[in-house]
């Protein structure tokens, strides 16, 4: 059976809890932003993903989180959440991007992130990072054909 929307709610609350993202906001704020367009454009499937797309990528998490999400979300949103999630010494444009972007639903939600990132770089205070990151994002929605 495929929890919905307001179950992945609460496992993005939980997860993200005490998260706080690059421009010092608690990371459920980004993590909604990304799930609004996509609920909007695609439907529950996505925004689902949408919710979880950084909820495993912290150093606590393990195979069985992924096992779990499945249990609970079904084998499509497993896969999406996993194909989204980059994994610890991952090259980001070489191995995470690809692989993101062979997954429809992953890419869908990883397009949507990178221009959420892409559009908050003004709240980064360091130009150095916002060049960075502007850099990053712009590399990767190139590779999305964006």
């Amino acid at each position: 059976m495929v929890a919905g929307f307001q179950k992945a709610l609460e496992v993005a609350v939980a997860e993200y809890e005490e998260l706080f993202d690059k421009n010092g906001l608690p990371i459920i704020f980004h993590a909604m932003a990304v799930a609004k367009p996509m609920m909007e454009k695609y439907g529950e499937t996505h925004a689902i993903v949408g919710l979880l797309h950084d909820a495993y990528e912290n150093v606590w998490n393990t195979e069985q989180d992924f096992i779990e999400c499945g249990e609970i979300f079904g084998p499509e949103i497993e896969a999406a959440v996993r194909a989204v999630t980059k994994a610890s010494g991952e090259d980001y444009l070489e191995e995470y991007i690809p692989r993101c972007f062979a997954n429809p639903i992953a890419k869908a939600v990883k397009v949507c992130d990178l221009k959420n990132n892409y559009n908050g770089l003004d709240n980064i205070p360091k130009p150095a990072d916002r060049k960075r990151l502007a850099a990053k994002y712009a590399a990767a929605l190139l590779m999305a054909g964006e």
